[in-house]
């Protein structure tokens, strides 16, 4: 949406994401059977719109960005993106491995414990999906580093 603000086209990106929007409340109403909608038919019918409609606000934003600033716009930087995806599933499966483990030794089992064990294995997920991702690409940290320089100084000249 903020690309097709810049590129001139606020209205028709603001009326777009509407729509999309709209699409989330529309399925449910069409899907949901009024007399006998429960809990589950409910939920069921609920995250159905919104999958629906955030997909097709999506798709339709895709598509007026790649016509307000061609199709190479939208190419996607492989490397970076391999080293997070590699990272996250890497991190994703580590930390599943590790509550696990403690789970079996019985830590975790309360809500204090829980939540030192939730923030632990979360911190050890962050740290392995930045090392691999950085192991992927290594490039990343010097984009990193350009990008904060790059930031003081615009700030330094304004």
């Amino acid at each position: 949406t903020r690309a097709s603000y810049v590129g001139g086209r606020a209205v028709l990106a603001g009326g777009l994401a509407a729509l999309g929007w709209l699409a989330t409340l529309v399925v449910p109403l069409l899907v949901l059977d009024p007399e006998g909608a429960g809990g589950p038919a409910t939920l069921r019918a609920l995250s159905a719109g919104s999958s629906v409609g955030l997909a097709l606000g999506a798709v339709l934003l895709v598509v007026l960005v790649a016509r307000t600033w061609g199709w190479p716009a939208l190419r996607l930087p492989w490397r970076p993106l391999t080293a997070a995806l590699v990272g996250s599933c890497t991190a994703a499966a580590g930390g599943r491995a590790v509550s696990a483990w403690l789970w079996g030794r019985g830590i975790g089992r309360t809500l204090g414990s829980s939540l030192a064990v939730g923030a632990g294995v979360g911190l050890l997920a962050l740290a392995v999906m930045v090392g691999v991702a950085l192991v992927v690409d290594p490039s990343l940290m010097q984009r990193v580093r350009w990008s904060r320089t790059r930031s003081v100084a615009e700030e330094v000249t304004s």
